[in-house]
């Protein structure tokens, strides 16, 4: 029996175990922007009608993705879920340094180039990115110390800091210069910062005004979708980064292929050159990178590691991973391992998603 059947024998179960009672009618609400539904049983329903109970089935238009339950159920007037967003994530233009979901954040008092961290839009108004802390490497190769976070966790005080410390600009040459004000950051509650190694190191984050425009998409982000075939050892992912340059705080950005790490390989290159570094591979991280000299510098934690997937002819990025800590020379400004661990975006497929 799949899974619509099954809610369907629930929802005639539910039903016939209160005819007796009071009926609350469902009315039926709009179709989603780029999609439709239908009601199980009722070919004929449309937006409007009311019915005793309803069971959506929803689909999205050719060339929109689904973000969120493709069912929905309702029982004596009440809904269960929310309606799901048909949206047209994950396609960028051929030969584009910046995705059209890369977002910066930065200081409201900062127009110089300075930046905190990065991120990428996945709804309307918000935006997913971590909470970031790196560690520094002093005078010893073995030896890692860490620092206090860059973005929004305040490590001292073992908390966040304020919001009204952040604005959110758009990466691209199309962004708003005067940034976007963030309302809203919400955090796994496990997250402790370095006490527990940067566990949960993901943030959601809400803005005032809405971040999608003609040139501002969503990357894809569907829980498990294509994610046995993305995280294979050397399976090419792409992170966008943010470079420094020779002109002051300004920065120059550039999409860099990383290779995913299997565990072993990762956890063995950290043994050999990192062994303090360890403990910060925690269940819900991953590793990527290359001895190519490519690696992240200070401002890119919270980038997000994207996997292509190719149907017909257009092709979509998925979300996978973000930018959490690697290994740094405090001399520089950027890491010194062939190696970035990133936060597992599936592990906190709930949190994202409630």
């Amino acid at each position: 029996m799949n899974y619509q059947k099954k809610l369907m024998f629930i929802l005639m179960f539910v039903i016939n175990g209160a005819v007796s009672q009071i009926v609350k009618s469902c009315t039926l609400p709009s179709d989603p922007d780029n999609g439709r539904y239908e009601v199980a049983g009722f070919p004929s329903a449309k937006p409007g009608d009311t019915l005793q109970y309803a069971m959506l089935n929803i689909s999205c238009l050719p060339g929109y993705d689904m973000v969120g339950n493709q069912t929905l159920i309702c029982l004596q007037g009440q809904w269960f879920g929310v309606m799901p967003e048909c949206t047209n994530c994950g396609t960028m233009t051929e030969g584009a340094t910046v995705p059209p979901w890369h977002v910066t954040i930065r200081s409201p008092q900062w127009n110089d180039g300075r930046e905190f961290c990065t991120g990428s839009v996945i709804r309307r108004n918000l935006v997913i990115s971590g909470m970031f802390v790196r560690l520094s490497q002093h005078h010893h190769h073995h030896h890692q110390q860490p620092i206090t976070a860059h973005c929004f966790w305040d490590e001292q005080r073992a908390r966040l800091r304020d919001i009204e410390y952040y604005i959110i600009t758009i990466s691209n040459q199309n962004g708003d210069p005067d940034g976007n004000l963030v309302t809203n950051v919400k955090f796994p509650e496990d997250f402790r910062g370095l006490q527990n190694y940067l566990q949960a190191d993901i943030a959601l984050v809400t803005t005032a005004n809405p971040l999608l425009s003609d040139t501002v998409r969503p990357i894809c982000l569907n829980s498990g979708h294509h994610r046995g075939r993305q995280l294979q050892d050397g399976r090419l992912g792409m992170v966008p980064l943010s470079l420094p340059s020779t002109k002051g705080f300004r920065r120059h950005h550039v999409l860099k292929t990383l290779p995913y790490i299997s565990m072993a390989q990762c956890l063995d290159s950290i043994s050999s050159s990192y062994p303090t570094f360890g403990g910060y591979l925690t269940y819900e991280k991953f590793c990527a990178g290359r001895q190519n000299g490519t690696t992240i510098c200070q401002g890119n934690s919270g980038a997000g590691l994207m996997f292509p997937e190719a149907k017909g002819i257009v092709t979509r990025f998925y979300l996978r991973g973000v930018v959490s800590v690697s290994p740094v020379d405090m001399t520089k400004s950027c890491g010194i391992s062939d190696f970035v661990t990133f936060t597992n975006v599936d592990f906190h497929g709930d949190f994202i998603k409630n």
